[in-house]
């Protein structure tokens, strides 16, 4: 929240599904995914943070049978290159210098496991200097 504050950053969430999940991986999750639009925020400029979700539940692929809901959470940040959008998913992958961005790695690792934990996805998709959009798919219970 500090961090938050001192970036004078924007976040806009519209209201999203409810969807099933460990209440404390869920937090962790969209900390997370926050933290890491606050931190990779374009120098300059105060971050921007839309929480969306897609109006209806829709497939992973195309060809799989599940539904999801599927929240996206899109930023004005750095980005990256398209071709790293897969990887950034891997434990200890970083991007950008230590001295210039500090972390681990682990973040966004972490926040693959909890959606493969809920049986879900997560993917990314950027260009750099126009920001990031990170998306979640929650399978939704047919039994709902």
């Amino acid at each position: 929240a500090e961090t938050i504050n001192e970036k004078s950053t924007v976040i806009d969430a519209e209201p999203l599904p409810a969807v099933k999940g460990i209440p404390f991986l869920l937090k962790q999750l969209f900390s997370n995914l926050i933290a890491n639009s606050v931190k990779y925020a374009s120098p300059g400029r105060s971050p921007e943070i839309k929480i969306t979700a897609s109006p209806v539940p829709m497939t992973y692929n195309g060809q799989d049978r599940q539904f999801y809901n599927v929240i996206h959470i899109a930023d004005n940040g750095i980005g990256f290159e398209p071709q790293f959008a897969e990887s950034i998913f891997n434990i200890f992958t970083k991007l950008h210098a230590s001295s210039e961005y500090k972390g681990s790695g682990v973040g966004l690792a972490l926040c693959k496991k909890i959606m493969q934990n809920h049986k879900g996805y997560i993917t990314a998709v950027s260009e750099p200097g126009k920001g990031t959009v990170i998306s979640v798919y929650f399978p939704v219970n047919e039994k709902d």
